[in-house]
């Protein structure tokens, strides 16, 4: 099995792809900045010199039976690296971040409502980093001939203007295959405009869609080959609408809580990292620790920060016991706390779902089904 490609970490299973090692080289060579803003020629240098010759180099390995069709969809695939190779680039130079969710937390965030929430208050714990939450099943969209399964998600954050607070807020996801085995070309990448982050996440996303469709019409190539590559283009966003207003929703949730818990978790080893590393790690000293985490990066694997060891599975309800009540999640929400000097400032804390009626078999739910304490008090 290739520990790379099979890796939990997105960073990880992609860091020996072509365009992955360009955009850190562009940052090393001073093209991205750290705050994510990017050198006047940077696009055109990726048009050049990354996605010409990944086209050409298809062209040459391409059948003559449906060669349009396929390399209209590989172009459009491509020109996905203007955005990813930046986001890239920005998450090197803000030291590889890695939020690693525990499966238990994101059954939690999952049954969280974001509905009323808006992005514009949200504070980034870094400029750019990486959330892992794992394969979910539910969203998902075909690939050649099996699925291709949303997993994680790149969060970066750059000026809107070079004088002013406002931010534009990108969002690159990253899926896996039905064995698990990564994705390697970039995936859909969402940007968010400050007005945009003011809407609910279903509406951002609506709004980006819209947006992002105006600028194709407004294109001024109005060759054959652009309005064909056009219309694919739209085809994808079309079809990838409902999996990016699923998937806003989980990193919203996502950003949230990593928010509300604070971002200065300790590094500790990844979920990949092998048992023997694992336990020289355990039983170093803190303070030789550093040594063992080099270690781990030498051998291809990642330091994160584990999220959600706070909260344990258990069995709990609220609302009573009753037998005719079946068994469900009551969603959970998030509220925006005063607190600090005469109330002057805002926080948002979690009120957390809770599965009502835990004792009651529930064989019907999908999927597996985590029962938590009942409570019902916030993280904080």
């Amino acid at each position: 099995m290739n520990q790379t490609v099979f890796s939990p970490y997105a960073p990880v299973r992609l860091r020996n792809e072509v365009w992955w090692t360009f955009a850190i080289q562009s940052a090393q060579n001073g093209l991205v900045a750290p705050n994510g803003q990017i050198a006047r020629n940077l696009p055109d240098i990726i048009m050049r010199e990354l996605i010409a010759p990944m086209m050409a180099a298809a062209q040459r390995n391409a059948n003559d039976d449906g060669n349009d069709a396929y390399m209209g969809q590989l172009y459009a695939k491509l020109l996905q690296q203007r955005h990813w190779v930046p986001m890239v680039g920005q998450y090197h130079l803000s030291g590889k971040q890695i939020f690693d969710l525990d499966d238990n937390i994101v059954s939690m965030l999952r049954n969280t409502d974001v509905a009323d929430c808006t992005l514009n208050e949200w504070h980034p714990p870094y400029d750019a980093f990486f959330v892992r939450f794992g394969k979910q099943e539910d969203m998902n969209l075909q690939f050649d001939d099996g699925h291709e399964y949303l997993d994680g998600a790149f969060v970066a954050v750059t000026p809107w203007t070079p004088e002013g607070p406002e931010r534009r807020l990108k969002i690159g996801l990253t899926t896996v295959k039905d064995d698990g085995s990564g994705v390697m070309m970039p995936g859909y990448f969402i940007d968010f405009t400050p007005g945009e982050q003011r809407l609910s996440p279903h509406a951002a996303v609506d709004a980006f869609i819209a947006r992002k469709f105006a600028d194709l019409d407004s294109d001024e190539d109005k060759s054959e080959s652009n309005k064909a590559l056009i219309e694919i283009r739209k085809g994808e966003l079309k079809e990838g609408a409902d999996l990016l207003r699923k998937a806003t929703e989980l990193v919203v949730n996502c950003l949230f809580y990593i928010e509300s818990m604070g971002a200065n978790k300790e590094l500790s080893p990844g979920r990949d990292v092998p048992v023997e590393l694992l336990v020289k790690w355990q039983q170093s000293p803190q303070l030789r620790r550093y040594k063992v985490a080099q270690k781990i990066g030498s051998e291809g694997y990642a330091m994160v920060r584990m999220m959600g060891d706070e909260v344990q599975p258990g069995i709990g309800s609220t609302g009573g016991n009753r037998a005719d009540v079946s068994t469900h999640w009551r969603r959970g929400h998030w509220r925006r706390q005063a607190h600090g000097p005469q109330k002057s400032l805002m926080k948002r804390v979690w009120i957390r779902p809770v599965m009502v009626n835990p004792s009651k078999p529930h064989e019907e739910l999908p999927g597996h089904v985590y029962a938590v304490g009942g409570d019902g008090k916030n993280v904080h």
